[in-house]
């Protein structure tokens, strides 16, 4: 089976990045076009809108992001708006992503709490984290959800790890359920 679209235009885009050296850099960017693409809905929507010329959309691409970011990255997104893939920008970044992870030899981990977790505890769960992955390097993302309750839930691309209140909560209820006749 052939490769998805927004796999080539992730995959084309990592490869041009690292043969110009610029794939760290390439991939800083992206985080933050994401961030763009998650708060701004409504440029998104604009740069989608068959109601503005492909131009005219090119033109607000310049004037967002020219400024900040390199050169390959507004001709890449200028090459989504001409294609009419900018909304699948989602899945572009997360094909470059799992690329520059492979590349770089990094684990991520998505760690939810009920509340921000200190440095401290940061630093002791990435220790483990890396006793756990030897030789990867170990990014740790901080998400906060304070609908758990408590505990913790560990998520890389491979596993999920639950020790939140709310899901010892509901195996409890689920256990009683079962006991009661």
């Amino acid at each position: 089976m052939g490769e998805l679209a927004h796999e080539r235009y992730g995959n084309l885009l990592f490869q041009v990045a690292q043969e110009e050296a610029i794939h760290f850099e390439i991939y800083r960017q992206l985080e933050y076009i994401g961030e763009v693409y998650r708060q701004e809905e409504e440029y998104i929507h604009l740069l989608k809108s068959s109601y503005f010329s492909k131009q005219e959309r090119r033109e607000m691409v310049d004037k967002v992001f020219a400024q900040n970011c390199h050169p390959y990255i507004v001709n890449f997104l200028k090459i989504l708006v001409d294609k009419e893939r900018i909304g699948a920008f989602p899945e572009i970044f997360e094909m470059y992503k799992k690329k520059h992870c492979e590349h770089e030899n990094i684990k991520e981990f998505f760690v939810t709490t009920a509340v921000e977790m200190t440095e401290e505890q940061k630093q002791r769960l990435t220790k483990k984290l890396e006793e756990a992955n030897p030789n990867k390097k170990i990014e740790l993302k901080n998400l906060v959800d304070n609908s758990i309750l408590g505990g913790i839930k560990i998520k890389t691309d491979d596993k999920e790890l639950d020790r939140s209140f709310e899901s010892m909560l509901k195996d409890m209820k689920k256990d009683l359920q079962e006991t009661i006749i």
